[in-house]
């Protein structure tokens, strides 16, 4: 799961999935990430691939008191932003083109914008909607050497059960997906 959102609808879904199907937290922090980009991409890797129990993987950006708006002002609030949105493309191009993960459920649309070139995607074939207005599919591309399925969800949308629906769904017919790896959110 990677949340790049900073809802509040968002975040509660975070923290409702992580207690509803034991999801396993990896935070990014925007301090660590301002002092080493390539080691907090490390980490953050590293702590993704050791979770082997089928749980969903949480990456969340937390919001460090010293790299508020107030703290830091708006210009380099706005630097902060392209970093982490960078940042968190990065991440999801390594774990899809290293096979590690099958699926993505992409919250808002910056970092969507910014996940979809980053992998390249070419198109996206349409299959139905999961909820009400959360569409689902397969993205195709040329760097990507698998199918990978998707589910596109609006940051500030939904009920605080949404992304548990949403795991669910994915995990329930994931056989119909070929999706024996680890699952995605953003």
């Amino acid at each position: 799961v990677i949340c790049g959102s900073q809802m509040e609808t968002s975040l509660y879904q975070v923290e409702n999935l992580i207690r509803e199907r034991e999801g396993i937290p990896i935070d990014i922090s925007r301090k660590r990430l301002i002092q080493n980009v390539d080691k907090e991409f490390e980490r953050i890797v590293d702590v993704f691939q050791s979770n082997n129990t089928g749980a969903p993987s949480i990456i969340r950006v937390l919001s460090d008191d010293s790299t508020s708006e107030e703290e830091i002002g708006i210009e380099r609030m706005r630097e902060l932003w392209k970093l982490i949105s960078g940042f968190i493309s990065r991440i999801s191009q390594y774990l899809v083109s290293n096979g590690i993960i099958r699926a993505l459920i992409i919250i808002g649309g910056d970092t969507s914008s910014k996940i979809i070139d980053a992998l390249m995607i070419e198109g996206v074939e349409y299959l139905g909607e999961v909820l009400p207005g959360i569409p689902y599919g397969i993205m195709k591309g040329a760097s990507l050497d698998h199918e990978l399925a998707f589910i596109s969800k609006s940051g500030g949308f939904g009920s605080e059960d949404t992304l548990v629906k949403l795991f669910d769904f994915l995990t329930d017919n994931g056989k119909d997906w070929h999706l024996d790896e680890q699952y995605v959110f953003i």
